[in-house]
């Protein structure tokens, strides 16, 4: 039996807050020591993640750190990369980082690459992360993510913008000050990293989409999507994809299972 993994889609009233609802399931499956690590990229994201059965220890950047069974995580500048001993069961809750710092007392910037108990963002969360783990399905576990974040979070009263960087940007042009520099200090506070990453993150995560839609549909040419993409040429791609992912982009084509993540995400 292959692992199943499923990316779930907020529902409408959180769309803005949450980017997607994630689970993965490898129980009954037959993983070979490379197939049981679980491969993450940088990110301005935030996720918190529930063990419903399993355990997931660090591998890199540093290794050996059981996590606990309920972990919260803020952006990431370096990729992580983890490992299960056994079958595991997981649930994942990725976040918007504007919505984040809304939501909680913790700014992204203040968790940069750290693994967090639930506790530490705020009254109620982590009771609420507790009533998610004893939840006795994927639904079930969505539906009490929704009603604990729609009396914490105020939608934009503008359209959704196009991308988790549009969003940090309004995020960070809506505190008080309008100087450059207050509205850069914003943005690394809310975005936990500095603008110009950033936007090297948001363009290669666009730029990994369009190699897996080339890679389904057998067209699958470097130097062309680099292009496509505003990189200089194929090797500046290729750095680029490598510093962010750890990995190169005809690894991720190649879609091990250890790149699990990269396969589901859209």
């Amino acid at each position: 039996m292959n692992p199943s993994t499923t990316l779930l889609l907020p529902p409408p009233e959180l769309q803005g807050c949450v980017r997607a609802f994630i689970s993965r399931d490898t129980t009954g499956s037959a993983l070979s020591m490379a197939e049981r690590l679980n491969r993450f990229p940088s990110t301005p994201l935030c996720t918190l993640t529930w063990f419903l059965s399993g355990k997931a220890i660090t591998v890199e950047p540093e290794e050996g750190v059981l996590l606990g069974r309920i972990v919260a995580s803020g952006p990431l500048t370096r990729p992580v990369v983890t490992f299960n001993p056994g079958p595991v069961r997981a649930f994942m809750a990725v976040f918007y980082p504007s919505a984040w710092h809304q939501m909680c007392g913790l700014d992204p910037g203040d968790i940069v690459d750290c693994f967090i108990e639930p506790s530490r963002l705020g009254p109620g969360w982590m009771e609420m992360a507790q009533a998610v783990l004893q939840a006795p399905d994927d639904g079930a576990r969505v539906a009490l993510l929704a009603a604990f974040f729609k009396p914490r979070w105020t939608p934009a009263a503008t359209q959704p913008a196009a991308s988790w960087l549009e969003r940090l940007k309004e995020a960070a042009h809506a505190g008080a000050g309008a100087s450059a520099r207050s509205i850069e200090r914003r943005f690394k506070a809310i975005g936990g990293q500095p603008l110009r990453t950033l936007r090297r993150l948001d363009r290669a995560e666009r730029t990994l989409a369009d190699v897996h839609v080339a890679a389904a549909h057998g067209e699958l040419a470097w130097s062309d999507i680099a292009a496509e993409a505003g990189y200089s040429d194929q090797a500046h791609l290729c750095r680029e994809v490598r510093a962010i992912t750890g990995a190169t982009p005809a690894m991720l084509a190649r879609g091990d299972e250890s790149f699990w993540l990269y396969r589901i995400w859209r």
